[in-house]
């Protein structure tokens, strides 16, 4: 197979380098959008990702999501950067901006002032700022030490995204006002889909070793993704994250 189109500042030679043979945390080729077998006609679907921290390997990983994934939208769940890398920013741009593709946003814990302003100037912010895309209203909340104003409206049955993930003991309880889907990071290695009674909460893990997710909303489906290839078991022909209900 031959080498997907090279990542922000990464050529295919450095590529072929840098990979001699599979190691953890290296780079791998991404498996093309016609191989994936995950792309619908009529299917809207989302790629998230979370906790990159200013890593050469997360920026990798993320240009090659962008480029070989056919998405409606990546939705970042913050701590893009390592306290005010402004220039790491500006490159995350770039590869969206170079791709024609459409994101979503909110900062995490280690991302700096500079950083969070950068974001709420952007056209991706999603801070306080609900946008719609489709059918789908989606709303972010980025990680702040004050308690955020936003009208419950704007939360109601929409997709939230924050950094941290949402504590338990909110989420099994029954809210008319919830979202209907709740994304989160933070966590790194924690990757999981929970419907509880009023949400259904999303955990992604850090794309620092590779890993996101692919989400169809319509469907209620996540597929997780590890170097450019799915994870989850086959079910009814259908690759999927399982649902726990809680």
């Amino acid at each position: 197979m031959k080498l997907p189109p090279a990542g922000v500042g990464v050529s295919r030679a450095t590529l072929r380098e840098r990979n001699p043979a599979p190691k953890t945390h290296q780079f791998n080729t991404f498996i093309s959008r016609q191989e994936s077998g995950v792309f619908r006609c009529g299917i809207m679907q989302f790629a998230l990702v979370s906790d990159l921290h200013g890593q050469k390997s997360a920026l990798d990983y993320f240009g090659q999501i962008v480029e070989n994934y056919k998405v409606a939208a990546v939705v970042i769940c913050g701590d893009i950067t390592q306290y005010d890398d402004i220039s790491y920013l500006k490159k995350i741009f770039l590869c969206l901006k170079n791709s024609k593709t459409n994101a979503f946003m909110v900062w995490g814990n280690s991302d700096g002032p500079q950083a969070q302003q950068a974001i709420l100037g952007s056209k991706y912010n999603i801070h306080l700022a609900p946008k719609q895309i489709g059918n789908y209203k989606i709303v972010g909340i980025g990680e702040t030490d004050q308690p955020a104003m936003i009208k419950s409206e704007d939360i109601k049955g929409s997709i939230l995204v924050t950094h941290k993930p949402p504590l338990r003991k909110l989420l099994i309880k029954q809210y008319s006002g919830a979202p209907k889907f709740h994304i989160s990071g933070h966590l790194h290695t924690t990757k999981s889909v929970k419907k509880y009674p009023s949400t259904t909460a999303i955990q992604v893990p850090t794309l620092q070793n590779g890993e996101f997710a692919l989400f169809d909303p319509s469907r209620e489906e996540v597929h997780p993704v590890r170097d450019g290839r799915e994870t989850a078991t086959v079910s009814n022909g259908v690759k999927y994250l399982k649902i726990q209900q809680v």
